[in-house]
């Protein structure tokens, strides 16, 4: 099972990852109990265990400028520790696709240990992000930007993560051949995908940046941590842990306050605007006490990698060369703005969160203003006969300084349903009979987090168009 090779020349269509044949014969047999959290012991003579998941995690791709070649990467989330790679250009370039070309695999063919790992990835864990391809004028070719993944240790209600549990990396590769090129160590596992910051004349990446579950901020750069990736080539790229924002008091040891998707950057005159809020949404329920009990936030932190003493200028508000707490400006939940003049003065800002609430999707910014949503358990109502799906908020607040926005008057609403809403996504469409791309926004509305609307702006937009029904009765 777990051995086998994938011939070259494999249909997608027909693929499965080898890493989960062990599992088949539980699910023909449909015998066995999952094992939910909270259930009573199982009777005598029948037993439970956990899960077993297929792969379900995110898939990114890469197209060669002339549309000759496209590669998708795939990862397993909860499935596995593997990271596929696919060569699809007979089905993206031909009216009649052939077969999809297997291009390499990397990683570990076992959740439970680290038996034929491909060298060098003994330490990942279960692969949550989409791949992010990247090129430099440092490397010939694309590269791959790889979180290190979740570790079931994060399970736990409190986690049970140690310095060695897995994950705890960010891996670049070779996005045709899979060779690892760079291994970078982090403090907690990466769950979230890694932002890459581009020049938008040559689209080649200057820095990037990641987070960890333990709610820590890093910057990945060339030679120094100050400088760009330039042609620096990647076996002598930095990482530097920028802020540290999961503890609940600086002096606490155990931190609480996870990361678990993307940070959202925004540049503005130079100066990198980064925003993630915290929350762990592995644990909606309030069953789970130590995770809801965490108080969370918005943090929007502002880098400037050219600046010699950035992050030194923090040692004494922070006890080491990095952005904490008291670096930043914090907005009380339903407070007003920040003082402009503290502001300007402070790395940035963070927004409270309600008693128990936790953000559970990334952010995206769109014409200054930042969109994420939260969700906040609610009390079980005895006897109810309807789901209780949670409190499900969308917020809409100014990058700069957290100010709803223009003709808001509060940061957030509710969203419609509740439940636990996807993350928000944003771009450009070309309506039928158009010139101009219209811009388009969907979840930054409390009517529905899948309902996409034009994002507020005070730029001219085109109107979408959209269809008006009349009801006419006799």
């Amino acid at each position: 099972g777990t051995g086998t090779v994938i011939p070259a020349g494999a249909e997608l269509w027909s693929f499965m990852p080898p890493e989960f044949f062990p599992r088949i014969k539980r699910l023909r047999d449909n015998t066995e109990q999952v094992s939910y959290r909270d259930l009573p012991a199982p009777p005598p003579g029948t037993t439970r265990s956990p899960k077993p998941y297929g792969p379900d995690g995110p898939i990114a791709s890469d197209q060669s400028a002339d549309r000759t070649q496209t590669w998708i990467y795939s990862t397993m989330r909860r499935g596995g520790r593997m990271i596929y790679a696919f060569d699809v250009s007979s089905i993206a370039n031909d009216p009649n696709p052939g077969q999809v070309s297997f291009k390499w695999r990397r990683g570990c063919p076992n959740l439970g240990n680290d038996v034929g790992c491909s060298a060098g990835f003994e330490q990942i864990g279960q692969t949550w992000t989409a791949p992010q391809v990247l090129t430099t004028s440092g490397y010939a070719g694309p590269m791959l930007f790889v979180g290190g993944g979740y570790d079931n240790c994060e399970d736990a209600d409190p986690h049970a993560c140690t310095a060695a549990s897995k994950g705890n990396r960010i891996y670049v590769l070779d996005a045709n051949s899979g060779a690892l090129l760079r291994t970078l160590n982090t403090n907690r596992p990466v769950v979230g995908d890694v932002t890459v910051v581009p020049d938008l004349t040559t689209g080649r990446a200057r820095y990037a940046y990641a987070v960890d579950a333990g709610g820590s901020l890093y910057r990945i750069s060339g030679a120094t941590a100050n400088e760009a990736f330039g042609s620096t080539p990647p076996a002598n790229w930095q990482i530097t842990q920028i802020a540290r924002l999961g503890c609940q008091g600086i002096e606490q040891a155990d931190c609480r306050r996870k990361f678990l998707f993307a940070p959202d950057v925004v540049e503005q005159s130079g100066q990198f605007f980064i925003g993630v809020g915290s929350g762990d949404r592995e644990k909606p329920v309030r069953s789970y006490t130590a995770a809801i009990a965490v108080r969370n936030h918005f943090f929007m932190v502002k880098d400037s990698p050219l600046v010699a003493d950035w992050l030194s200028s923090e040692s004494g508000n922070c006890g080491s060369p990095l952005i904490c707490l008291a670096s930043l400006v914090l907005i009380p939940q339903g407070g007003g703005n920040p003082d402009p003049t503290a502001l300007a003065s402070a790395k940035g800002w963070y927004l409270g969160m309600r008693a128990e609430e936790q953000v559970v999707t990334s952010a995206i910014t769109v014409f200054g203003l930042s969109t994420f949503s939260t969700h906040t358990p609610t009390v079980p109502v005895p006897g109810a006969c309807t789901a209780n799906l949670g409190t499900a908020r969308v917020y809409n607040v100014s990058f700069t300084n957290a100010a709803p926005k223009p003709g808001a008057n509060n940061r957030d609403q509710p969203v419609s349903g509740g439940g636990l809403p996807p993350s928000p996504v944003a771009g450009r469409v070309l309506l039928d009979g158009e010139t101009t791309p219209t811009p388009f926004l969907i979840g930054g509305s409390g009517s529905s987090p899948l309902e996409a609307s034009l994002p507020a702006t005070t730029a001219p937009t085109t109107q979408p168009k959209g269809w008006t029904y009349w009801l006419i009765e006799n």
